[in-house]
């Protein structure tokens, strides 16, 4: 692993722990359904898209839909498939 990588992992932990950590909150707030953008584990606010977040911020950031319900996806490997 190089150093990098493990620094983009550590940004990503710090954004997806402030998504968890505030969003019960937001959903109280009528936050559903919108998307957030988090950078540096810091909201940088609000947006009815995923596509206006990525217009309004400047990469890199972290950008996820405001959901009571998380979806689950079913992956199947390609080797059990078989």
């Amino acid at each position: 692993m190089t150093i990098r990588y493990l620094f983009k992992k550590i940004i990503f932990e710090i954004n997806i722990s402030c998504y968890y950590r505030n969003k019960n909150k937001w959903l109280e707030q009528g936050k559903e359904g919108q998307f957030v953008a988090i950078k540096g584990g810091r909201r940088r606010g609000f947006f009815a898209t995923a596509e206006e977040a990525h217009e309004k911020n400047k990469p890199p950031f972290f950008c996820k839909q405001i959901l009571r319900r998380e979806p689950v996806y079913h992956i199947r490997s390609p080797r059990l498939a078989r």
